[in-house]
């Protein structure tokens, strides 16, 4: 189950914003709004991204990106 995570959105003409989300595993409602304003070519970084397992045990889960298109 994720616990934490980061989004960071890039955006055209070098925006970025960084959003964390604590404690939770779902998206903050303004993140949804940015996610809502991104254009063609704007990345999204989720990094920082924390899960506890079965054992629970806390690991760190690799970042995942996309690219808007």
């Amino acid at each position: 189950t994720v616990t934490q995570f980061n989004v960071e959105f890039r955006g055209t003409g070098g925006y970025v914003a960084t959003e964390p989300t604590r404690s939770s595993n779902r998206f903050t409602q303004r993140q949804k709004d940015l996610f809502n304003n991104l254009t063609p070519n704007s990345f999204i970084y989720i990094d920082n991204i924390k899960a506890r397992g079965d054992n629970g045990e806390i690991r760190d889960l690799a970042p995942i990106s996309f690219k808007i298109r």
